[in-house]
């Protein structure tokens, strides 16, 4: 009997301390809850907007992988889209989507959407369920077919035009539609990316180079070819031809809108959406590029809302002075206007003229427990520094993740251009795309705004030694900060002692992402290449190619190893720099999304963890579309004892040095259960 009790206490000493969590959350609260206000609402690059025939607004939540509708009493639930991205039927809210762009309903109220990135048309059905109906999940062009046969190529702009579905089918450069019968026709687009002046040509012969958008307006269809900067309207029941209305057809994304100009002579940049007011037939396009929305009507060219310039950021107030950052949707409903205001992360509304937020977490900034794309993590002796990206904030906490506070930023988009030195925690801040704590100074890389900041004794100010263009990432090595700018092939090297800068260039056909470095050698991902790079004696090479969309990377020393971050698989890797670059999984299921706050590493769900940072034996990663920092223990000692040397049973167990003193109590009283069953069998011997 007690060699039965020996044994399975041993078992469940095994599984209790093997079965220790070795990754937690320790910063930020997960934060993608199915009912809220509207003005507490966590949008992620909310992509378009939509009304569907009972006059209730959905807002297709892209980066969240979602459908939302705000209901009457203001809050806003989700609809379609659990918390993974993924392609998968069924039920709505247990179903999964892939970066989704776009929805429109039928005369039935069905929802259609468009699937992006799994290439797919899908639909939410009368009864409840989310069901393919175009696309193989391909990315590619198969030709005509029936529409469950047919390959499409990011599908992205859905519209309903005499009960039939038309959409932008953009990889494969075609408007097509899925006709009454099931079938997929092409209606204008041969395949061939060209950029024409003006398009007076047959719909079949018709040359467009990444269309993006659609609408229709009585006999007539109109197009925005993203990447040929040009509208086209399509005659469809009359000529088929088609006409060249507005944009010159060049891309040149820092050239500012001229409103004076005639519409075809205008570069209007990549125009994302299009919508025309059926009662009187004004066009508006939703211009990314500019920041903007204008308006078209007979000949005439108008900037309707925003700033016309190709940088510009989050306002409020009337729409000629009015502030956004990449918008992508625009609708009017009752004399209201409403946009997506895609990396600002709101639905905007424009009502008695004055542009204000209609739905986001306005409120975000109040809480410094509630991140928003964390995307940096550093520290110094005494504190951890996050960047809360898309609050625009640097927040410090103690090195337990107690008593946050902002150390730059107020929570609102902005920009610095002065060099004078300024109350970092007074000073707006643009997209902070990576941070690090080098030399005794606190340094911020403005992705957008191209430019480095210090914080140093709480004040901000510009390094006026460092130019660089999209500063991508940074790495501390022997106090010199490295810069890695994914629009050069250079990597900066700054000393903040000297304030002297010099250049390391890994070669010409390389753009740097990000970056770390030790002993000498420069580990790199590449903007537009696979694989990991190392730099080294003047030469760069291909490290390995295991991994194949890498977005971030930390070095261990005592590990002789490097921490990678993969897209594709949503996992962390441990690459192990001996001969041999052996790979290993460490963290995540594989899936994109959320599932627990703590756990064993290869069952939890993380989603694009953008930074890698190591201190005292643990790795400590921002999973940034989660919200969340996250921590994982390397130091994996595992002290292997034998319960007896008279153990005849062969069972050991395995004492993992970061269990908790919840689980040493355990242990204890597990020990004394074993010793009482023990010492009762040796009087029962005797």
């Amino acid at each position: 009997m007690s060699k039965i009790v020996y044994i399975l206490l041993s078992i469940f000493l095994q599984i209790m301390l093997l079965g220790a969590p070795k990754i937690d959350t320790v910063f930020g609260e997960y934060d993608h809850s199915t009912s809220k206000n509207r003005l507490s609402q966590q949008l992620s690059i909310p992509q378009s907007i939509a009304f569907d025939n009972s006059g209730q607004l959905y807002i297709v939540d892209t980066g969240n992988n979602k459908i939302r509708v705000i209901l009457p009493s203001e809050e806003v639930i989700t609809v379609v889209g659990s918390n993974y991205q993924g392609d998968k039927e069924g039920a709505p809210l247990y179903s999964e989507l892939k970066l989704p762009t776009d929805i429109v309903f039928n005369s039935e109220n069905e929802m259609i959407i468009a699937d992006t990135y799994n290439h797919k048309i899908k639909k939410l059905t009368k009864d409840k369920r989310v069901i393919t109906i175009a696309g193989t999940g391909k990315n590619s062009f198969n030709g005509d077919k029936y529409s469950l046969d047919t390959d499409l190529s990011y599908p992205k702009k859905v519209k309903i035009y005499e009960n039939e579905i038309y959409f932008v089918d953009t990889g494969n450069h075609r408007v097509r539609k899925i006709t009454k019968n099931g079938d997929i026709e092409t209606v204008v687009g041969n395949g061939s990316r060209y950029i024409q002046s003006d398009m007076k040509m047959g719909m079949e012969e018709a040359k467009l180079y990444y269309p993006t958008a659609i609408e229709f307006y009585g006999k007539h269809l109109y197009i925005a070819d993203r990447n040929g900067t040009m509208i086209h309207k399509v005659f469809l029941k009359t000529t088929k031809n088609i006409l060249h209305i507005a944009g010159n057809g060049k891309i040149n994304e820092n050239q500012p809108i001229d409103i004076s100009k005639n519409p075809k002579d205008t570069h209007i940049g990549s125009i994302q959406s299009i919508f025309i007011n059926q009662k009187t037939g004004e066009i508006y396009f939703v211009s990314s590029t500019h920041n903007s929305i204008l308006k078209y009507k007979t000949g005439d060219l108008d900037l309707f809302a925003g700033s016309g310039n190709y940088e510009a950021f989050f306002k409020i107030g009337p729409p000629e002075k009015s502030g956004f950052h990449y918008p992508t949707d625009f609708i009017i409903k009752d004399d209201v206007a409403y946009i997506a205001d895609k990396r600002n992360n709101y639905i905007r509304e424009i009502k008695n003229n004055i542009v204000s937020i209609y739905v986001g977490m306005w409120q975000t900034r109040d809480n410094l427990k509630t991140v928003f794309y964390p995307n940096g993590i550093t520290s110094d002796s005494k504190h951890f520094y996050i960047s809360d990206a898309l609050n625009y904030r640097v927040i410090q906490t103690d090195l337990d993740f107690k008593n946050p506070q902002t150390v730059a930023g107020t929570g609102e988009q902005g920009e610095f251009l002065g060099y004078d030195e300024k109350l970092a925690k007074e000073t707006s801040l643009n997209f902070i795309s990576a941070i690090s704590y080098c030399g005794g100074q606190l340094f911020l890389a403005d992705y957008f705004g191209n430019r480095v900041w210090r914080v140093e004794n709480l004040l901000l100010n510009r390094v006026k030694e460092i130019i660089v263009f999209n500063p991508s990432d940074f790495a501390c090595y022997k106090d010199e900060l490295y810069i890695a700018a994914d629009r050069e092939s250079e990597i900066l090297i700054y000393n903040p002692k000297t304030l002297q800068v010099r250049k390391t260039d890994v070669g010409l056909d390389y753009h740097v992402k990000k970056i770390d470095v030790f002993n000498d050698k420069i580990w790199f991902t590449d903007a537009e290449k696979n694989g990991i790079f190392q730099y080294s004696n003047g030469k760069s090479e291909l490290l390995t190619d295991k991994i194949k969309t890498p977005i971030e990377i930390k070095f261990v020393e005592t590990k002789n190893s490097l921490y990678i971050s993969d897209a594709e698989t949503s996992k962390i890797y441990q690459l192990s720099l001996s001969n041999s670059l052996d790979i290993t999984p460490i963290v995540g299921d594989g899936r994109k999304g959320f599932n627990k706050h703590r756990g064993e590493p290869t069952e939890i769900s993380i989603y694009e963890p953008q930074s890698i940072y190591y201190l005292k034996d643990n790795l400590y990663v921002a999973d940034t579309i989660n919200n969340l920092i996250r921590v994982i223990p390397l130091n994996e000692k595992i002290i292997r004892r034998k319960l007896s040397e008279s153990n005849d049973s062969g069972c050991s167990f395995n004492i993992d040095s970061n269990i908790s003193l919840f689980t040493y109590i355990l242990l204890g009283i597990a020990i004394v259960f074993i010793s009482f069953f023990r010492k009762k069998e040796i009087s029962k011997n005797s």
